[in-house]
């Protein structure tokens, strides 16, 4: 199922993110991408949430796969210090040649992604990255506290329905790829959003 959010997508959906942009997400953007190097893929970059936050100059290829999202991340793309280039593409068929990337940055693209095809994304992105390329996920995972995992999960039909937002995927599904070894995992935060870096063997 494709969250409402995507679906209407362009301004509405930033609408509907705004609070958790300005509370959670500019930080953890900051942090992810401010010294990232090297040839860049973006997959699923939506509107361009994060393109402000690539260092000056550095290549960067992102691409989502609906065109009102797109016609927003076109414009940021234009104030952004990287040479970004945009492309409609879908996950599951990456029009990039094997071994071409050096990072690869997938925040919240597995965990929203229908469970059928998660895999296949998977494969695509490191098909796509180079050997010893990081990649970079994002996920929610419910939180240790009792009664906040109580919250979470009894209200987990809201960012489902209108983000498809999946808890507790990615780091299993990460785990679980032979070409891939985990490097690093942290909550970035509190307890519910964990930064998972993996590098291609």
């Amino acid at each position: 199922m494709v969250g409402l959010a995507y679906k209407i997508g362009g301004k509405f959906y930033d609408l509907l993110d705004e609070h958790f942009e300005k509370t959670r997400y500019k930080k953890i953007r900051k942090k992810i991408l401010s010294k990232i190097k090297g040839n860049v893929l973006e997959a699923g970059c939506g509107t361009g949430r994060n393109f402000s936050y690539y260092p000056e100059g550095i290549s960067v290829s992102a691409f989502d796969k609906s065109p009102k999202m797109l016609s927003i991340a076109k414009e940021r793309a234009k104030l952004s210090r990287a040479d970004i280039t945009i492309q409609e593409m879908d996950i599951t068929k990456i029009n990039f040649f094997d071994n071409t990337f050096d990072n690869i940055i997938a925040t919240f693209i597995l965990c929203v992604l229908p469970e059928k095809i998660e895999k296949q994304a998977l494969n695509e992105l490191i098909r796509v990255a180079k050997p010893n390329a990081r990649l970079y996920f994002l996920e929610y995972v419910y939180s240790k506290n009792k009664i906040r995992a109580f919250i979470m999960k009894a209200t987990s039909f809201i960012p489902k329905l209108l983000f498809s937002i999946r808890f507790n995927t990615t780091y299993e599904l990460i785990k679980n790829n032979k070409s891939l070894k985990i490097e690093k995992i942290e909550f970035v935060h509190d307890d519910v959003v964990r930064l998972i870096i993996a590098v291609k063997k």
